[in-house]
């Protein structure tokens, strides 16, 4: 939810010691969401909103409620399911500092 993606980009923010753009967002559009990030992108440099962008996606199906609804839904590899697939995390980082001409 919201409130989470909230706590979870000022943990970030602590972390890392530096305060995010005004201009970041959070995309929960599931695999489409890249789609979304990456015009986001386009659209601030071109604009000259932004000289560096930091783009982070992260995928997991590793909390109960995920399991337990794929497991209903038969969608998950089994002994019983040989056509599913194996729940798992996954992150990717990519940077990109534009240089104005």
């Amino acid at each position: 939810d919201d409130r989470t993606q909230f706590a979870t980009a000022q943990a970030a923010q602590r972390v890392l010691g530096h305060t995010f753009s005004a201009d970041s967002r959070v995309f929960t559009a599931g695999r489409a969401g890249l789609g979304h990030a990456l015009l986001r992108i386009r659209h601030l440099i071109d604009q000259g909103h932004v000289r560096r962008v930091l783009l982070v996606g992260v995928d997991s199906y590793l909390n109960a409620a995920t399991i337990n609804h794929y497991l209903a839904q038969e969608r998950l590899l089994t002994t019983m399911n040989r056509d599913g697939f194996l729940p798992g995390e996954a992150a990717a980082a990519w940077g990109r500092q534009h240089t104005r001409q």
